[in-house]
């Protein structure tokens, strides 16, 4: 793990606690990418369990699935494989929510950011660009939202038809 995601892995939770979202958040990626979501992943264990793989083009916008106050921005790497050794090289963005719910993009284009550090962000806003960074087997944004240091459920507002 790297930088402040191993922050958001906290040694402890809540017992009892919903494991739901507080907020609504809309779907990370544009309404024209049609949602296509990986069923399953090797890496969605634990902790990690309510993570979502939006499986996306390469170089798709990644907008912020809610308003927040950007927490952390990493888009100084540029490799990605499927394997293991790669995961530390992995772009990403995390946004804090005034519920003290942290969401998280995974798996961003080098360079990509248009937010820096301590900004403030709009729901819809285009953050970066997906770009293949890390430990993937293929295009992919890494979604995920966590709440005492553990992934939740989203709940996600419905998306309009176009």
């Amino acid at each position: 793990m790297f930088g402040s995601l191993k922050r958001l892995f906290a040694p402890w939770s809540c017992s009892g606690e919903s494991r739901t979202s507080h907020g609504k958040y809309i779907y990370p990626i544009p309404a024209e990418i049609p949602i296509n979501i990986e069923p399953e992943s090797i890496t969605h264990v634990g902790r990690d369990e309510f993570a979502i793989d939006f499986l996306i083009p390469e170089g798709t916008a990644i907008l912020a699935a809610r308003e927040g106050l950007i927490y952390e921005v990493v888009v100084i790497n540029n490799v990605g494989g499927a394997e293991e050794k790669y995961a530390e090289f992995a772009n990403y963005i995390i946004i804090k929510h005034e519920d003290d719910e942290f969401s998280v993009y995974i798996h961003l284009k080098q360079n990509s950011a248009t937010i820096i550090s301590g900004e403030e962000v709009k729901a819809g806003q285009v953050i970066a660009i997906q770009g293949s960074t890390g430990y993937t087997f293929e295009p992919h944004l890494h979604f995920a939202v966590f709440r005492n240091g553990e992934t939740v459920k989203i709940r996600f507002c419905e998306r309009r038809k176009r």
